[in-house]
């Protein structure tokens, strides 16, 4: 879900203010949280005796509609432009929406 290169994104964002500076921060904080919510979700749903890596692609089948589109989120921002405060943010409700 790449969610290494979206904190990348978020800590590579120009803090040109005090504002953009606790922009940055929320988003860093929210990406945390939304990768906590997500981590529960799916190991709840996970059968411990089964082999954890083909659990988790098939959690990401399962729910591949919502990881697609945040794929194709991911990979629109990845070619169109640089990352900036607004397309990550549009990033992380959909991380939020995966999570709930």
């Amino acid at each position: 879900l790449q969610i290494t290169w979206v904190r990348r994104q978020i800590d590579a964002l120009k803090a040109e203010t005090r504002w953009h500076a606790l922009a940055r921060n929320a988003l860093r904080d929210d990406l945390y949280q939304r990768h906590r919510d997500l981590c529960a979700k799916v190991s709840g749903e996970l059968a411990l005796k089964e082999p954890i890596v083909e659990q988790i692609d098939l959690w990401i089948e399962q729910h591949r509609v919502q990881t697609e589109y945040l794929r194709d989120l991911i990979t629109e921002v990845q070619s169109g432009h640089q990352a900036d405060y607004m397309s990550l943010s549009v990033i992380l409700r959909q991380l939020g929406r995966l999570a709930a």
